[in-house]
């Protein structure tokens, strides 16, 4: 996995790894989508969009943002906390 973080970003398509364990290529995937999505061609813009739509139902997100107030709430004193919190729930905004 070292070549992986190692590789620049727009070589990310071009690396020619063979994995033992199948699930390594889906891994891969998703994080060239959620880091590079610019690295991205047409066919698999369109398989993250349809990953996207599936995950990211709105049963799913009302349950998230429900997570995620109950834990402002209780990390309400805790400016660090507080901010990773918004960050997680720009993330989700940003990714549907």
């Amino acid at each position: 996995m070292k070549i992986v973080l190692e590789t620049e970003p727009r070589n990310l398509p071009a690396l020619d790894i063979t994995f033992a364990d199948q699930r390594i290529e889906r891994l891969l995937f998703n994080y060239r989508a959620r880091n590079y999505p610019g690295t991205l061609d047409e066919a698999e813009q369109q398989r993250w969009l349809e990953h996207r739509r599936q995950v990211f139902t709105p049963e799913f997100l009302q349950t998230y943002a429900d997570e995620l107030q109950m834990l402002y709430q209780q990390y309400a004193d805790d400016k660090e906390k507080l901010a990773q919190l918004k960050a997680l729930w720009q993330y989700a905004q940003d990714i549907v």
